[in-house]
């Protein structure tokens, strides 16, 4: 053990008072104070909510420290977790602070601030529930021909969302399907349109076929 302590000692000096010197330069290097935009992500949100507003997903940092170390530096992402000066998320409108001991810096740089200091989250309860598939039809049939009948298989979908939007939605529509110029009948697979405010449904469940019927007019 001692052998190897001793072995190359001069090398080991050298190297320890290379980093005193280097130590020295940083602390006396003129210091200077920058804000750096750094991405944050709000982790550990209950499994029966779902957050309904436009979170920021950047804050700005300020930072202080000597120009070779701040510059190029980027902090990273601050994840703002439950259990880390954060009480329990629960429905409706919630305020987080976010704290600047979260972010991880070199030895020699300060945080000194973090703007916004807090973040609005506003969750509501995740509710199911089954809805009619409304398809979707665009353009004019060849002339003298006219849509009879349009079906979806399967006609309803299981979709999950905020309960208020579920409440205010009575249909999920397909993208639109061209009939322009057609005159006979077709069938055609067709995404599902979601109507926004958080609706989601599965995957396996996001197409359907469509069963196009057109038929010639009666004469008058």
């Amino acid at each position: 053990m001692r052998r190897a302590l001793i072995s190359h000692w001069q090398l080991k000096v050298l190297s320890l008072l290379l980093a005193i010197v280097l130590w020295f330069v940083v602390i006396r290097e003129e210091k200077i104070v920058t804000l750096v935009p750094t991405p944050i992500e709000l982790k550990e949100i209950p499994l029966e909510m779902v957050v309904v507003n436009d979170v920021d997903n950047l804050v700005s940092v300020k930072l202080r420290g000597p120009r070779s170390l701040i510059s190029g530096f980027v902090p990273s992402q601050i994840e703002l977790l439950q259990g880390r000066g954060i009480a329990r998320l629960r429905a409706g409108e919630n305020t987080i602070r976010i704290d600047p001991t979260q972010i991880g810096v070199p030895r020699g740089i300060e945080v000194l601030g973090v703007t916004p200091s807090s973040i609005r989250v506003v969750l509501e309860r995740l509710a199911s529930k089954e809805l009619p598939i409304a398809p979707r039809i665009e353009g004019i049939p060849a002339r003298g021909f006219l849509v009879k009948r349009v079906t979806a298989n399967p006609t309803k979908v299981v979709v999950k969302g905020p309960e208020r939007a579920l409440r205010e939605t009575i249909r999920i529509p397909t993208e639109p399907i061209s009939v322009e110029g057609r005159s006979e009948s077709f069938r055609r697979l067709a995404y599902l349109e979601s109507p926004g405010n958080h609706i989601t449904w599965k995957e396996e469940a996001s197409r359907v076929n469509l069963s196009v019927e057109i038929a010639r007019k009666e004469e008058e």
